[in-house]
């Protein structure tokens, strides 16, 4: 105990304890006692300075406080300062990265400006170009729209198209092949309502098939285009256009589909436009409109190649219809050409006379000659036509008898229309010269015969 005592004077100094001196004389009072009196004497005292002591301990526990706090700025301090030194690392290592972008940029720049002169009109080329490369997107983007659209369409399309269209499409085609056959004409047909399903047909015989199996290649385009009249018949659509419409398909085929498409109950009453590689389809459709009719809504454009030029020609108004054509060419003074087309258009009249009345299902037993295999003697096919026309029983076409029988040479002594349309037709040499009077007389004639045929029947 004297030991600690005698040590105090050291803490109360470090302290700043205002009783030092006091402590300072209590330790040495603690010092001096040696011995037993002295240590007693000294004990004796001690009570008397607890005052003093217990001063020194809250000044030591005051001093300690205060050391404490001390330490915590001092741990803070040391905290901020490392924080400090990540900070000036930090900036330091921005300062660097600025001045090395600053550099880069300015090498970069440098680069540009030389890659602008060493490509300058290459930069003008590629401004130039940005219009188009504007409208291209564009392009490329209605493109991928419409295709979506297409394919949306093409997914839909079998059930869109079999909608109510399986009796039209049926009678569409066996219209188109009315001169087949009676075996190869069907008696009902199916279009598939879902991707994979199949068109099914069924023969007169009750023989049920897939139609792309077992019908021929012309067949099957004859089944496609009534699939595309019935379609667009039942949409009601104001036109139509037929690109190519006869390629692959045979000239009986093709005889039945201008009569389709001209009918006027289902297609002929839309706008049509036709596109063909088929010069004789075409004159025979055009031959197939009356020539009223063909003057109000026919136009024809024809784009030719001639022999010395590689480039195409459009030419108009260069009409095949034979009465069309022999009214110019009379009115031109050529004579014989339009004798010839006088006679080609009687030859299409008497034809279509005969499918008019075979279309009123009367029983026309007609007698004629035969110049060959499906080719009718025109003089023997006139006269049996008027023949049955004159009948007692018959009743339409009342209006054709008496032209008909003006081209037929009835009351006229020496038939001279007849071998008008004879004579006329063959390159030879004649003494004498077409009488243009009797050749418009004749030209009339077969125009109002065009006119009677196409009138309305009772």
């Amino acid at each position: 105990m004297l030991s600690k005592i005698a040590k105090l004077p050291a803490p109360a100094a470090a302290v700043g304890f205002i009783g030092a001196p006091e402590v300072g004389s209590f330790s040495a009072e603690a010092s001096d006692a040696k011995d037993a009196a002295g240590i007693e004497t000294f004990l004796r005292a001690v009570p008397a300075k607890r005052e003093l002591l217990q001063a020194l301990k809250d000044a030591t526990g005051t001093h300690n406080g205060k050391v404490e706090q001390s330490k915590a700025a001092i741990k803070k301090l040391e905290d901020d300062n490392l924080a400090i030194s990540k900070d000036l690392e930090e900036i330091v290592a921005i300062s660097t990265l600025i001045a090395t972008n600053a550099t880069s940029e300015t090498e970069a720049t440098q680069a540009i400006a030389k890659f602008n002169r060493e490509n300058e009109e290459l930069i003008r080329e590629a401004e130039a170009e940005k219009p188009g490369v504007a409208r291209n997107l564009s392009y490329s983007i209605a493109y991928v729209s419409l295709r979506e659209k297409l394919l949306a369409y093409n997914a839909g399309l079998p059930l869109a198209l079999a909608a109510e269209l399986n009796e039209k499409t049926l009678k569409f085609y066996n219209e188109i092949n009315k001169n087949d056959h009676a075996s190869d004409r069907l008696k009902s047909l199916r279009l598939p309502t879902a991707v994979g399903e199949r068109i099914e047909i069924e023969f007169e015989n009750g023989d049920r098939c897939d139609a792309l199996q077992v019908l021929s290649e012309g067949h099957i385009r004859c089944l496609g285009l009534a699939i595309l009249l019935a379609k667009i018949t039942t949409d009601r659509l104001p036109f139509l256009i037929f690109d190519d419409v006869v390629n692959s398909i045979d000239d009986e085929h093709r005889g039945a589909i201008i009569d389709l498409i001209l009918n006027p109950e289902e297609v002929g009453k839309r706008q049509l436009i036709v596109t063909t590689h088929g010069e004789d389809f075409v004159k025979r459709l055009e031959n197939a409109v009356p020539m009223k009719k063909y003057e109000e809504t026919v136009t024809r454009i024809d784009f030719l190649v001639p022999f010395a030029a590689k480039k195409i020609i459009v030419k108009l108004d260069s009409p095949r219809h034979y009465l069309t054509v022999a009214v110019r060419s009379h009115e031109e003074g050529r004579t014989r050409d339009s004798l010839s087309y006088v006679r080609k258009a009687f030859e299409e009249e008497l034809n279509r006379l005969w499918k008019k009345i075979a279309n009123k299902k009367l029983s026309a037993q007609i007698s004629v000659g035969m110049m060959g295999p499906g080719n009718p003697d025109l003089m023997s096919l006139a006269t049996g036509l008027h023949q049955f026309l004159s009948r007692k029983d018959v009743t339409v076409f009342q209006k054709v008898v008496p032209h008909l029988g003006e081209m037929l040479g009835y009351g006229e002594k020496h038939k001279l229309e007849w071998n008008y349309l004879n004579k006329g037709t063959h390159e030879e040499d004649r003494v004498e010269e077409f009488d243009a009077a009797i050749v418009r007389r004749m030209l009339e004639t077969v125009i109002k015969l065009d006119e009677a045929i196409d009138a309305p029947q009772a």
